[in-house]
């Protein structure tokens, strides 16, 4: 719909890693989702999406206690030491403090396309 716009990193469950200069850089994995999706490059982290299906299309900008739960799921290993939980914590902490993150309910059609782009483009917040 928006060609050059948009490059695709990862179809499905991208890596993010944390660099040395605490920028959170998204990276492709092997999961490249149904549609196999992906790329080549790694890019920084401008934001964070949470999607899930419904019966009508809507997005709201999520503060960092609603964001916090849905984001910690998302991870595939759960940790298990403390050393883990204070570096998933860690990510966690950078990830919500620098990227600003939303909610959508989507039909999966066109127009839900449409609203993310419009909803990303008009929020400052959003790099």
């Amino acid at each position: 719909m928006f060609p050059g716009e948009i490059q695709a990193i990862s179809g499905d469950m991208p890596i993010l890693h944390v660099g040395a200069d605490g920028m959170i850089r998204v990276h492709p994995s092997a999961w490249n989702g149904k549609e196999d999706l992906r790329g080549a490059q790694a890019a920084p982290l401008a934001g964070l999406v949470l999607l899930q299906q419904g019966k009508e299309n809507q997005i709201a900008k999520l503060g960092v206690q609603d964001a916090l739960i849905p984001l910690l799921r998302q991870f595939i290993a759960i940790p298990e030491t403390e050393g883990e939980c204070l570096s998933v914590s860690g990510i966690l902490d950078q990830m919500l403090s620098t990227s600003p993150c939303w909610k959508m309910i989507n039909t999966g059609d066109l127009e839900s396309t449409r609203l993310l782009r419009e909803t990303l483009k008009s929020d400052p917040s959003f790099r």
